[in-house]
């Protein structure tokens, strides 16, 4: 997380999509509490049809804000980085970084 960014309630999801767009399930990144400068990770795994390594994927994010008062929580989400760390069965490894990411409460953000 940035920073600069506000404190907030709220949900940060990801999912990936092939390239014929067949869809991963939706995983949870973050949900409850997000605080500027916070690292969020989490260990996903990604059903088998989908080649991460090989083929080319899009990843889908989002930010819901939660909390009582939902519209009283930031309308954005700053990620100063993003970064998906891919493994297949073989252990082979591969770093997809995206930087300077903005999430739109509600609004999916495609990362080609």
């Amino acid at each position: 997380m940035s920073s600069s960014q506000k404190n907030t309630n709220g949900k940060v999801t990801v999912q990936i999509r092939s390239k014929d767009g067949t869809l991963s399930d939706k995983f949870v990144i973050a949900d409850g509490k997000i605080k500027a400068g916070d690292v969020l990770s989490s260990w996903i795994e990604v059903p088998g049809t989908f080649n991460i390594l090989e083929q080319r994927l899009s990843v889908i994010l989002n930010y819901k804000r939660g909390g009582l008062t939902p519209t009283l929580e930031p309308k954005q989400l700053i990620l100063n980085d993003f970064k998906i760390l891919v493994t297949d069965k073989n252990l082979n490894t591969k770093a997809i970084d995206y930087y300077a990411v903005t999430l739109e409460a509600g609004t999916d953000m495609l990362l080609p």
